[in-house]
C-alpha cells in the first residue's frame, strides 16, 4: 500500500462515521490518499517525458503508423498516469506545452 503511495489518512467506524454514507450502515473503513513524490529530480524527468511526447504528438498529426503507436503506448501507460496526477495536483510547471495529457485529445488522435 505504502509501495505505491498510497497512505491511511483516516479512520471511518461507529465513533467517527463517513461524512458520505448515505445508507447509515456502521461500517470500519479506511480512507486513502495517493501521495506523489515531489523531488525537483522527479518533475525534471517528468517535464522531460511530457516534452518528449509532446513532440511526438505534434508529428502524429500525419498519421505515420510508427509514431500512433509510441503515442498509443505512452497514452496506456502508467507514466502517462502519473504525469496526468502530476499535473492534476498543480506539481508540474505552467508554462510549456502539455497537450499531450489531455485525454480527449490524444483518443480523438488515434481514433483518426
Amino acid at each position: 500500500m505504502n509501495r505505491c503511495g498510497f497512505h491511511i489518512v483516516e479512520f471511518y467506524h461507529a465513533h467517527h462515521r463517513d461524512p458520505h454514507d448515505e445508507d447509515g450502515e456502521i461500517s470500519e473503513m479506511f480512507r486513502f490518499e495517493k501521495i506523489l513524490p515531489v523531488t525537483p529530480e522527479s518533475i525534471k524527468e517528468q517535464v522531460k517525458r511530457i516534452t518528449y511526447y509532446e513532440g511526438i504528438l505534434q508529428k502524429a498529426e500525419n498519421g505515420s503508423p510508427e509514431i500512433l503507436g509510441r503515442l498509443s503506448d505512452y497514452y496506456g501507460s502508467p507514466e502517462w498516469k502519473r504525469n496526468y496526477a502530476a499535473d492534476e495536483a498543480g506539481l508540474l510547471p505552467s508554462d510549456f506545452k502539455r497537450g499531450v495529457l489531455s485525454e480527449d485529445g490524444i483518443y480523438n488522435l488515434l481514433e483518426k
